[in-house]
């Protein structure tokens, strides 16, 4: 069986096979979501209302009883 020799330059001139260069993918950033501010609701400030004040009264003092309280239906009454 013949040996079959390859000159160099054949082997040489063999075209490159393309290696595939890696496109870069785009990374989504993130956008930032607005937060909502909360907004203060106003709280209802409870109005005081006038409580009426009771005016007093006078209650007739009757007159002092002659001999009262040393009535003598109570002296010696224990």
């Amino acid at each position: 069986m013949p040996i079959v020799v390859v000159p160099y330059w054949d082997v040489i001139s063999v075209p490159p096979v393309p290696v595939p260069v890696p496109v870069p993918v785009p990374v989504p950033v993130p956008v930032p979501v607005p937060v909502p501010v909360p907004v203060p609701v106003p709280v209802p400030v409870p109005v005081p209302v006038p409580v009426p004040v009771p005016v007093p009264v006078p209650v007739p003092v009757p007159p002092p009883v002659a001999g009262w309280p040393f009535s003598s239906r109570f002296v010696g009454a224990e």
